[in-house]
């Protein structure tokens, strides 16, 4: 589980998995394209049996991407679908769209400053406008997986991580199980233990102060 200050878009080449985003689970097919947005806690979780998992990550920061809303008339494009969790499914020729301009992107990291000045922008562009239209032309809701359990131990958690003297046993008397029944349905559900979630929220809000 980790979190980042900057937007994550996830292009999946291979491979069926879930994305974990707090507490809900996104199921993401072979081809999908995922959006996350910054300071979410997130991990990608591989099913047993899958024998391949590929992808390209491609992370941008929401500064870069005011610098490329900017570049329009106002209020034309503000690429609003950046602030929350996206799993983009499309057609086979969209996704060879996307798989090109991810991979011209990652050629331009590796050229001259010059060349990625001119070149980087441009295609951020086009991937930004490209990724609008798709969203706009999904018309099945984004339904994620939840569990109510896992969901009351996280808002328990959101609501009283500041405590430093808060504990697990605190947690487990707020939802009524037994310790060893919770711990195995949040690992199994989130694929992250409560202590390890309970640290990276601290973590993230430790350097929020900073």
């Amino acid at each position: 589980t980790h979190v980042h200050d900057h937007v994550e878009i996830m292009l999946i080449l291979d491979g069926d998995v879930e994305l974990v985003v707090e507490d809900k689970r996104y199921p993401v097919p072979k081809g999908s394209l995922v959006i996350t947005p910054p300071q979410l806690l997130h991990h990608t979780m591989v099913p047993d049996g899958t024998k391949r998992y590929e992808r390209i990550v491609l992370h941008i920061f929401l500064e870069y991407l005011e610098q490329i809303i900017r570049c329009f008339p106002s209020g034309e494009h503000c690429f609003d679908f950046c602030r929350q969790v996206q799993v983009i499914h499309y057609s086979p020729n969209t996704f060879w769209i996307f798989r090109n301009l991810f991979e011209r992107a990652l050629y331009a990291q590796d050229q001259s400053p010059k060349y990625q000045e001119l070149v980087i922008p441009c295609l951020m562009i086009e991937l930004f406008m490209e990724l609008e239209h798709t969203i706009k032309e999904q018309t099945t809701p984004l339904i994620p997986i939840t569990n109510n359990l896992v969901s009351s131990v996280v808002d328990y958690i959101d609501e009283h991580f500041t405590e430093p003297d808060l504990t697990m046993e605190q947690i487990r008397q707020s939802v009524f199980v037994s310790q060893g029944y919770l711990s195995r349905v949040f690992k199994s559900y989130t694929g992250s233990t409560i202590y390890n979630f309970l640290t990276c929220k601290r973590l993230v809000y430790a350097a929020e102060l900073l």
